[in-house]
């Protein structure tokens, strides 16, 4: 029996006994009533009115108990109340009932009234105890003692023992039918309590189950959702960084939530598992951090738990998880994998008995073996290296090693391994695996012979360099039969060499000093080491040891070999040397390039193709050279150059309407010096750009003034070098210094020489155009000398030849020269140029270069180059006198 059934079993007595608690209560009021009326004769008025009281007071309170059992639930009234609320009602009924008619001592009356009552409670005794049958004892007794006194008749005798053994049988039926109530109620209350406490451990467990999974939740910061599709509402567990946030109508914002990148496949994901092509849904993506600050990765895991009746998913349950740090550590992984796999340091690793467990590709390239016959193989067996087990004994004492060994391919090749090995613990400290990273040596061996090739030759000829040349003569030098008068430093270098190279082409120089470094190295004795220590620079160490001739010979049959015709990429070329020597002399022997440098120097100035021996003199000569660089630095830059003016003589006019700038030193202490004597230092310092700059403007300058003065429009002639051509500002300068000296640019002419022009042809031509296009005149100087081409005559605006003065001067004793000078003449008019004659010294070349119609002619018999105080006179005396006969005035 369970405690719902006896719980409704227990509703139904009390509700029954309810009922006819009422009725009860009727028939008592009646059968008092009737009594009472029976009573009346023999009772007084006030008992009568007591008795009748006292009936309805226990039959209102039977209405009334009744009522408020009826209002409480089961569990709150017990058998026990009942019975005893019954027991007493019935025993005062009892009492009540029984003392009137004893009081009034008529018997049929008792007799009526007993088996009334009986009646009215034989149905309610049925489901009381044996013990309520006390409560009618009294009114069976009282009725007993008449009947055997006499006081009633044996019918009525006889009669009330029927009914009360009926009652007593009743009454006893009624006793056992009570007790296995009884019985069945306290088994039910057994069992009630027994449920009650399964329920309650059930409970406990629950609620334990359920504090565990949410203390679990919490702990791993994992999420439940719980999707409902068809009303489009989830559950989340709330308070985790994987809750998105609500939107204005409070359902959950995954779109601004998600990774933008990643919602997209998220959805895509989602669909295919709602569309059945997935056993679950799983996907990754990046949510916005809480904090404001970067991206979390979150794994949703779940699947569709409840389907409609066509398929369709209605239900969704899952899990979500932030997984940030294992997709950085998958990363991480990658990553590592990544390099360990496309490394090019070949790397393996061993476990802590040196058995080789991985390998990545590189180590496989470098031992010409794959992968499984690496793998799980002892390391002694795949280094094949005495050195391997001198190497796991470091291992096992120190925990690393580095070094080099040789290792062995498994084509049986040796080569040189590089390596460094280290052990990898656990997070216990035990020694877990060693990993090793490595790299074959024999490329770098390779590349160390030829990085100790080329730090010590040549690259181009395969001579000694400049750092292998003092090694030889450090070791020449301490030798002990170095002494001296024994052994000269010979440096060699070519003439002219850089104007090859600019005309020509690199690659042909290169040819050309391959060919002169073989004629070098094969000189014989005393040549006894050759090297190269410049770009068209060599130095030879000869041992003469005394033998001053065999010296000689060698340095003449240097120059006679260097001298010899060189075939270079299809060009005969022909070039000199200068060579200047040292001899070892005891004291010079720190010295000795730097003694041999300042001779080569000197044979230079000569004008190359000779040699020249190093003399204590030429020290002092450096010296000077020295202090001249310092004082022409110094001149430059206080402005202390000045500006001499040649005129030219304009042969159509007979009159003076240009003249040439040239420049002048005059030094404080050694006075005038000669423009070839300085003009050099200049260009070789790098000082040209800023003299040719001060000249230029002096010029232009003195010009505008003298224009302003009204000496008429002269034109100044201005020399540009090639360091000033080859300035990417060239045409600025100038542009500037016609606007500040206010001289139309028609009046400005620049001399250039041939040398100068070829140096960078597509330069000049751009450079002399922008300037021929501002108004500048164009001169060509020293026309003939050169290499003198038609062709760079029609590329380059020239305006003016200039017929260079050695014509002049060989004209009277060759016709050659004269034919020469008739040749430039004609070909200029017939190009629209003028023409001007350098070096005119008499009349009769002056009156040559008319008839030929030359236009002007410059030269001492005009006049020398004088300062820019003095040409004004000179300007006077041509441009105002007849010029029937032409005389030199100065």
């Amino acid at each position: 029996m369970t405690a719902t059934s006896s719980s409704k079993a227990f509703t139904e007595f009390y509700r029954m006994i309810f009922k006819e608690l009422p009725r009860h209560a009727g028939g008592m009021l009646f059968v008092g009533l009737c009594a009472g009326y029976v009573y009346l004769p023999e009772l007084s008025l006030v008992w009568l009115s007591v008795w009748w009281s006292t009936i309805a007071g226990l039959s209102a309170y039977l209405v009334f108990a009744g009522r408020q059992w009826i209002k409480k639930l089961p569990s709150e009234i017990s058998y026990q109340y009942i019975e005893r609320q019954l027991a007493l009602v019935f025993f005062l009924q009892g009492i009540v009932f029984s003392l009137p008619p004893l009081w009034v001592g008529n018997p049929e009356l008792v007799t009526l009234l007993m088996i009334n009552v009986l009646v009215m409670l034989s149905g309610v005794m049925l489901f009381v105890r044996f013990r309520l049958f006390i409560a009618f004892v009294i009114p069976f007794v009282s009725i007993y003692i008449r009947a055997a006194t006499g006081t009633a008749d044996s019918l009525i005798v006889a009669v009330l023992v029927i009914v009360y053994l009926i009652t007593i049988i009743a009454v006893y039926r009624a006793s056992q039918l009570s007790s296995r109530l009884i019985m069945d109620r306290e088994l039910v209350h057994y069992l009630n309590h027994k449920l009650e406490e399964r329920d309650v451990l059930k409970t406990r467990d629950l609620e334990s189950s359920q504090l565990r999974l949410q203390m679990a939740i919490t702990a791993s910061d994992m999420g439940i959702w719980d999707w409902n599709v068809q009303n489009r509402e989830t559950y989340l567990t709330e308070g985790s960084r994987l809750v998105p946030p609500r939107d204005e109508t409070g359902d959950y914002d995954y779109v601004d939530w998600i990774h933008p990148e990643d919602y997209l496949k998220a959805k895509a994901e989602l669909f295919r598992h709602l569309k059945g092509k997935t056993a679950s849904y799983r996907v990754r993506y990046r949510v916005k951090n809480n904090s404001g600050q970067g991206w979390l990765w979150v794994e949703d895991t779940g699947r569709a738990i409840e389907r409609d009746q066509h398929g369709r998913v209605t239900r969704m349950i899952g899990t979500r998880r932030e997984v940030t740090s294992e997709v950085n550590h998958e990363q991480d992984l990658s990553l590592a994998a990544s390099l360990f796999n496309h490394s090019d340091d070949a790397i393996f690793v061993m476990s802590y008995d040196f058995i080789v467990q991985s390998v990545n590709p590189a180590y496989c390239r470098i031992m010409h073996a794959n992968r499984t016959e690496l793998i799980n193989k002892p390391f002694a067996n795949i280094s094949a290296s005495p050195q391997a087990y001198l190497v796991m004994s470091s291992l096992n004492h120190k925990g690393y090693w580095q070094g080099e060994i040789l290792e062995k391919r498994y084509n049986g090749e040796s080569f040189p391994f590089k390596c460094r090995i280290d052990g990898i613990f656990d997070s216990n400290g035990q020694l877990s695996h060693y990993i090793a990273i490595g790299s074959d040596m024999t490329e770098v061996r390779r590349s160390q012979v030829e990085i100790d090739y080329l730090s010590n030759y040549d690259k181009l000829t395969g001579l000694a360099n400049r750092s292998h040349f003092h090694q030889v003569l450090n070791r020449h030098l301490k030798n002990p039969q170095a002494a001296s008068d024994s052994l000269a430093i010979v440096v060699v270098n070519l003439d002219r060499f850089q104007a090859i190279n600019d005309s020509l082409g690199y690659e042909t120089g290169d040819l050309l000093l391959k060919d002169i470094a073989s004629r070098i190295t094969n000189m014989p004795s005393p040549a006894a080491f050759c090297a190269r220590v410049g770009g068209d620079e060599f130095v030879v160490i000869a041992e003469f040891f005394g033998s001053r001739d065999k010296l000689n010979r060698l340095l003449d049959n240097i120059l006679m070999e260097i001298s010899r015709p060189v075939l270079a990429d299809e060009h005969e070329l022909i070039v000199t040397a200068s060579i200047g020597v040292s001899i070892l002399d005891g004291q010079n022997r720190h010295q000795l390039l730097n003694q041999a440098s300042i001779a080569l120097n000197r044979a230079r100035q000569k004008g190359g193709n000779t040699y020249e021996y190093y003399q204590k003199t030429f020290k002092q000569a450096s010296v000077d050279r020295l202090q001249l660089e310092k004082s022409l630095r110094r001149a430059i830059a206080e402005n202390e150059l000045s500006v001499n003016y040649q005129p030219k003589l304009n042969l159509m006019t007979g009159r003076i309407d240009s003249v040439e700038a040239l420049v002048r030193w005059h030094h404080k202490s050694l006075g005038l010096i000669e423009p070839e004597h300085f003009i050099p230092i200049a260009e070789e310092i790098g000082l040209i750009n800023a003299m040719g700059e001060q000249v230029l403007y002096k010029a232009c300058d003195e010009a505008s003034i003298w224009q302003q003065r009204g000496f008429g429009n002269i034109r100044v002639s201005v020399n540009l070098s090639s360091h000033q051509l080859r300035q990417e500002g060239l045409y600025d300068s100038i542009y500037n210094i016609l606007q500040t000296s206010e001289l139309p640019a028609e009046y400005l002419e620049l001399e250039l020489t041939e040398s100068v022009l070829i140096e960078n042809m597509d330069h000049s031509v751009n450079t002399l155009n922008r300037l021929h296009a501002l108004g500048t005149k164009i001169a060509l100087d020293d026309f003939g000398t050169g290499y003198s081409s038609f062709s760079y005559l029609q590329k380059l605006p020239i305006d003016v030849l200039k017929i260079d003065k050695s014509f002049l001067h060989s004209q009277a004793s060759g016709a050659g020269d004269t034919a020469i000078i008739k040749a430039i003449i004609a070909m200029a008019n017939s190009m629209s140029m003028e023409v001007v004659a350098e070096g005119v010294e008499n009349n009769e070349q002056l009156q040559f270069l008319k008839d030929q119609g030359c236009h002007y002619a410059q030269g001492y018999l005009v006049s020398q180059p004088l300062p820019a105080s003095e040409i004004l006179n000179l300007l006077r005396h041509y441009n105002y006198q007849p010029t029937s006969s032409i005389e030199r005035v100065h």
